[in-house]
C-alpha cells in the first residue's frame, strides 16, 4: 500500500508542469544559468523519493521553509521504505499533530502498526481513515 501512496505522491502534490520539470531537471541544475526555475524542496524530495533515494528525499523535505503535515507524511513514507520504523512513526505522528484527520496519514500509520503487529491500533486507524474518506480505495 505504501508503494501505491509513493506512486501517487506527485499526482496529488504538484501541477503537471512542475512535476515534469522536477523529474527532467534534477536538483543540481542551476535555474539562473539555464533559465529554468529551480525546483522547490518538496519537488526535489518527491523526485528523489520516486527514484528510491529515500535518505536524500528526507534531506530535501527537511529544507522546506515550513514543515507541513504533508511534508511530515512524505518523510514518514521515506523512512518506512528505508525500514526506519521508529522515525517513520514519529513523522506520521507529527503529521497527525498538525492535521489529525488526514485519512492518508492515518492509513500510512495503520500499515506501519500492522507491520509491527500492533493489530488493535492498526484496525482503529484503518477504521478512522475509512470514516473520514469512505471512497478511497486503498483503505
Amino acid at each position: 500500500m505504501l508503494a501505491l501512496a509513493a506512486g501517487a505522491l506527485l499526482s496529488q502534490d504538484a501541477p503537471t508542469a512542475a512535476r515534469q520539470q522536477a523529474l527532467l531537471y534534477p536538483p543540481s541544475t542551476s535555474g539562473s544559468a539555464t533559465g529554468r526555475p529551480n525546483p522547490t524542496p518538496v519537488e526535489t524530495g518527491d523526485s528523489l523519493l520516486l527514484q528510491g533515494r529515500y535518505q536524500a528525499a528526507i534531506a530535501a523535505y527537511a529544507k522546506s521553509p515550513s514543515m507541513t503535515a504533508e511534508i511530515w507524511n512524505k518523510m514518514g513514507m521515506a523512512n518506512e521504505l528505508m525500514v526506519n520504523l521508529d522515525e517513520a512513526v514519529r513523522c506520521y505522528n507529527e503529521s497527525l499533530r498538525l492535521n489529525p484527520n488526514d485519512p492518508r496519514v492515518l492509513n500510512n500509520l495503520a500499515t506501519l502498526k500492522e507491520a509491527l503487529k500492533d493489530y488493535g491500533t492498526a484496525d482503529r486507524l484503518y477504521r478512522k481513515a475509512l470514516r473520514l474518506d469512505p471512497n478511497f480505495a486503498i483503505y
